[in-house]
């Protein structure tokens, strides 16, 4: 059972401890995210993806999962299968190394899959199992509510009590 409190029946229950809540700090840290599509030129490129004898996969979005591939000669998400696991997204304008979170997301965005969805009513933002937000564009939406994101039956990871502004956000800047 979680039970959530505000930070002044904290204090009134604890008046020795000094707590401060931050409302704003998931719109504040919104704001100085980059856009996905300018994370992609500022990664590392990786021109020679095929190494010696490791095997590659490409990220299938419709299935959720990783299938073997002979050559990553389409736009998406790879990884090579020798270890350590290596990730990489290839887009139109560039091969480059990430992790396996955003070479999905780079990879989305390139090729015009929607992978983010919000549910207004909950203030639920929705993604694909094995295709949750990357880095700090996850913190965003887990400092809205102090929630760890929760992995639901239906293939889908959500994200709860999101406000509106800040799913719309988040959206804009991965669909810039």
């Amino acid at each position: 059972t979680r039970v959530l409190l505000a930070a002044e029946e904290v204090t009134a229950q604890h008046p020795l401890l000094e707590l401060e809540v931050e409302e704003a700090l998931p719109a504040r840290l919104a704001a100085v995210l980059p856009p996905l599509s300018m994370l992609a030129p500022s990664l590392l490129p990786m021109e020679n993806a095929i190494v010696g004898g490791a095997g590659i996969e490409r990220f299938n979005f419709e299935r959720a999962n990783w299938e073997n591939v002979e050559f990553p000669s389409r736009h998406g998400a790879y990884r090579l299968t020798g270890f350590p696991r290596r990730f990489f997204a290839k887009t139109a304008e560039i091969t480059c190394a990430a992790d396996n979170r955003l070479v999905k997301w780079i990879a989305a965005s390139a090729t015009g899959i929607e992978l983010l969805a919000y549910e207004a009513e909950g203030e639920t933002l929705i993604v694909p199992l094995g295709a949750q937000l990357p880095g700090l564009y996850e913190r965003v939406t887990v400092l809205c509510s102090g929630l760890s994101p929760e992995r639901r039956t239906d293939g889908t990871v959500a994200y709860h009590r999101v406000p509106a502004e800040i799913a719309r956000a988040l959206h804009a800047l991965i669909k810039s």
